[in-house]
């Protein structure tokens, strides 16, 4: 047998009793191995048989085992189960709470000493290695020609430590998930004892911020968790205790032992604020933490809402004491406005507040509505009584309504009593109304008329008490103003025209120039057949595409000829106005010009032609044919146009009527006689109420551009004074009642 074969005899005969060998070693922790070769080996451990056998799978020298490379495996996990039972029983004997069970580790629960628990666990949580013996690896392979073997080199490269594979030779996780969760029970009692200790003392915040600041920690601990939440509701009650102690009891004495002082308003309006804040800030607080908002929606709400209920209706019985205190002043109307203020201010809060606050105030405004109404009564029959003031009980009629109206809009139902004020109300309003309508009542009279040119000035003065007549029906701008008869006796607060002078009307030399215009437009359309459609046809031709008929239509373009005369007018008339012993002078002073326009065509300069229909027939062409005016037909044109010029005049100055009123109740504010200057601006106030001033309306007529020029000049004037007047009735409401409440209520 040469030394070849010889060689791979005994390498096959080596590996083979190594297999044979550690087939037989799978009940021991360590066994003996001879080769039947010179010298017996060292005995060798469990260890080193699992490194040996992981070398052959793995390596390209572990192939010799492929004639049997199963029963390789299996011999490994029969050596991989004694190395795990091995760490078991080492595991068991340094733990006494761990425990083998059917090959796998338990808990046992019985723990002496809880502080080994987390050495427990970091032992458990260690893989489970494979030490083996390089030089008891390598008697392996003592024999011939195997001591180039590479497996001491591969156990070099693995430090000589495997990795035993986790669950496959027994499962230490239960063990391993219990203890954990021993440990956890552990640490969590101590850490709910710790804040037990702070909830016996009673600090539940410190107890609640050692609870929560762990709870992160054990998101699924029961325990924790629930003592948490208890922790949270402790907290919250004690949070609301503190502030109805520390704060509102606070607020709750300064509003009884309110007074009239200013300072004691701040004051306590600072303790309600303050209050308020902290309760603000801690439901803040809550709601951005989850065990705290938890605590408060499920535990809490009722009581956090009955707490805004009372700071609530602390600030509502202090504005209460103010709307009180201006009441026992009899400033009702003060009193009034600061309730709607209090109640606009309401509306920013919560609902559960803005409901406690308006419940209370509402009930503090309908106990003044009748001593409102009362003393607004009793002081507007004073004025009557005293000087016919009428001014001022206007202004408190409608004063009255509005806090009634007030009531009635937000569906309050006022004491019974009210009825009876409303009746004597209403009564005294009609007699207010009965005198202001006398009051305001006033003529405009006319008085001759003079002109250099025989009887105009008579024509020209029936024709004004015409035009007067209907202007006064088509605006209602003319409150409490008729047309008097001519030359009849005025009073002071009448309207009369007079010294009205009409100069002859001069007609200047017509002016002409002349303009053209280029026109087209579409035509008729004309329809006639097709003559390469009808060739088809008769010699029996495809017609496809081809149209029977032709259509077409005809564009003429044509040259309009613009012929502009301008004839002008010099108009000049003047006249004065007397009213409430002033005299106004006016003029009438316009070069009035007159347009007349001639349009021709001449047919030839028209153009036809027939192209493609570009649209629907558009109709001939109107042309304008003005007869140019004579003198004397332009004299009496102009002689109409200063007419309405006049009365356009006339009318600005009479619907000035309650600007007049506004200026004398100004004066007197000026002076602080506030008693005569609310009774003119009650006048003003009820005047404006009968008026509409529309300034859209003189916007609408100035758009129309064939609106004369000197029309236009006097429309402007009136569209300026048109909205001095919307403005005047928008500022009349508050600028009375501002004068009554200064000459009401002084000192306020």
């Amino acid at each position: 047998m040469d030394r070849k074969f010889r060689r791979v005899i005994f390498t096959l005969s080596g590996i083979l009793f190594i297999v044979i060998i550690l087939g037989g070693c799978v009940t021991v922790p360590k066994v003996m191995i001879d080769l039947n070769l010179a010298s017996p080996v060292k005995p060798t451990s469990v260890n080193t048989q699992y490194a040996v056998l992981q070398w052959c799978i793995e390596s390209d020298e572990g192939k010799l085992l492929e004639i049997n490379k199963e029963r390789a495996k299996q011999i490994q996990f029969d050596a991989g189960t004694l190395i795990f039972l091995d760490w078991s029983d080492k595991t068991a004997l340094k733990y006494p709470f761990l425990k083998i069970m059917k090959g796998d580790l338990f808990f046992t629960g019985s723990v002496d000493n809880d502080e080994h628990v987390q050495e427990a666990i970091d032992w458990l949580e260690r893989p489970i290695t494979v030490v083996s013996d390089l030089d008891v690896a390598k008697s392996f392979f003592w024999a011939k020609n195997l001591e180039e073997s590479g497996f001491p080199f591969w156990l070099e490269e693995n430090k000589r430590i495997l990795i035993l594979p986790e669950n496959k030779y027994g499962d230490r996780k239960l063990a391993l998930k219990r203890l954990k969760k021993y440990g956890e029970n552990y640490r969590v009692k101590k850490i709910v004892d710790i804040a037990k200790g702070f909830v016996d003392r009673l600090q539940f915040l410190e107890a609640y911020n050692q609870l929560r600041n762990r709870a992160n920690d054990y998101p699924t601990n029961v325990e924790l968790l629930d003592y948490l939440d208890e922790t949270a509701d402790l907290l919250i009650k004690q949070k609301i205790q503190l502030i109805i102690e520390s704060r509102l009891s606070k607020v709750e004495n300064s509003i009884s032992n309110f007074n009239t002082a200013s300072e004691d308003l701040k004051s306590t309006e600072q303790l309600i604020l303050d209050t308020e804040s902290i309760t603000n800030k801690f439901i803040a607080a809550c709601e951005a933490d989850p065990p705290l908002l938890n605590a408060l929606r499920k535990k809490n709400k009722d009581k956090i809402e009955v707490l805004q209920k009372d700071i609530a209706s602390s600030r509502a019985k202090l504005w209460q004491q103010e709307i009180n205190r201006l009441a026992a002043q009899k400033y009702y109307w003060s009193a009034y406005q600061l309730f709607k203020q209090r109640i606009e201010e309401s509306e920013s809060f919560a609902s559960v507040v803005k409901n406690e606050i308006n419940s209370l105030l509402w009930q503090s405004y309908v106990s003044i509505i009748p001593d409102s109404i009362s003393h607004f009564l009793e002081i507007g029959e004073k004025e009557m009584a005293d000087a016919e003031r009428h001014g001022i009980t206007l202004i408190l009629c409608n004063m009255a309504d509005d806090l009634l109206l007030f009531a009635n809009k937000n569906n309050v139902i006022l004491p019974e009593s009210t009825d009876e004020l409303k009746k004597k109300l209403n009564d005294l309003l009609s007699q207010s109304t009965l005198f202001y309508d006398t009051w305001v009542k006033r003529k405009l009279i006319l008085t001759e008329c003079s002109s250099g040119q025989a009887g105009l000035g008579t024509t020209f003065l029936r024709d004004l008490e015409i035009l007067f007549r209907d202007r006064f029906k088509e605006t209602d701008l003319f409150y409490g103003i008729r047309l008097g008869k001519i030359n009849s006796d005025a009073k002071k607060s009448d309207y009369v025209l007079d010294k009205c002078n009409v100069a002859s009307f001069a007609v200047d030399k017509a002016e002409s120039d002349e303009d053209l215009e280029l026109i087209t437009r579409a035509g008729e359309v004309t329809e006639e057949d097709n003559p390469e459609y009808i060739d088809r046809i008769r010699k029996k031709k495809v017609t496809t595409g081809i149209p029977p008929k032709l259509i077409s239509q005809k564009i003429y373009k044509y040259t309009k000829h613009i012929s502009r005369v301008n004839v002008v007018v010099h108009a000049r008339l003047t006249f004065t106005l007397l009213h409430q012993e002033k005299e106004d002078f006016f003029e009438v002073n316009k070069f009035m010009k007159k347009e007349f326009v001639i349009e021709t065509i001449d047919p030839r300069e028209t153009i036809i032609k027939t192209e493609k229909v570009v649209g629907p027939e558009e109709p001939k062409p109107v042309l304008r044919n003005d007869n140019v005016w004579v003198a004397s037909e332009m004299k009496d044109w102009a002689r109409k146009e200063s007419q309405n010029l006049l009365v356009l005049n006339v009318m600005r100055y009479i619907a000035d009527y309650p600007n007049w009123i506004a200026e004398f109740a100004s004066s007197f504010e000026e002076k602080q006689q506030w008693q005569v200057a609310a009774n003119f601006w009650g006048f003003c106030l009820e005047y404006c109420k009968h008026i509409q001033p529309d300034p859209e309306l003189i916007k609408t007529q100035l758009e129309d551009k064939k609106i004369l020029e000197h029309t236009r000049e006097e429309l402007e004037i009136s569209l300026k004074s048109v909205k001095e007047l919307a403005k005047l009735k928008n500022s009349s409401w508050d600028s009375a009642v501002n004068a009554l409440i200064s000459y009401l209520e002084p000192s306020k």
